[in-house]
């Protein structure tokens, strides 16, 4: 019995996203361990549906006139530390922020994060 729970727990384990411990300040990784960098497509599922955007260097402003087809999709920064995400009005870095395809300002986890489609 011993042997199939340390089986069954090494087997959640392997299975389990990498939401802790970022290697550096810099590097943020996907649930699959994966970097996510500026230009990639990322992805998550939230509440029944999903969020997914492509990371740009350029935060959108939300009163640029550019209408919303043309800014959704856009992952706009990845903020790394307290700074940062004072600035931006976040809060628990690391986060990776954009526009999903709604056009809705988002920021989620990079732990949570699927990355689609590279650059």
């Amino acid at each position: 019995m011993a042997n199939r729970l340390s089986h069954s727990l090494n087997e959640i384990e392997s299975h389990t996203p990498v939401i802790k411990a970022q290697a550096t300040e810099n590097d943020v990784a996907s649930k699959n361990g994966e970097q996510i960098e500026e230009g990639d497509h990322v992805y998550t599922r939230i509440r029944g549906g999903r969020h997914e955007g492509n990371v740009s260097a350029h935060r959108s402003d939300s009163t640029t006139s550019l209408p919303n087809n043309q800014q959704q999709g856009k992952v706009n920064k990845i903020v790394t530390d307290q700074e940062e995400a004072d600035a931006e009005d976040v809060k628990h870095p690391p986060k990776v922020l954009f526009t999903d395809q709604k056009g809705k300002d988002v920021a989620h986890n990079p732990g949570t994060l699927d990355v689609t489609d590279r650059a």
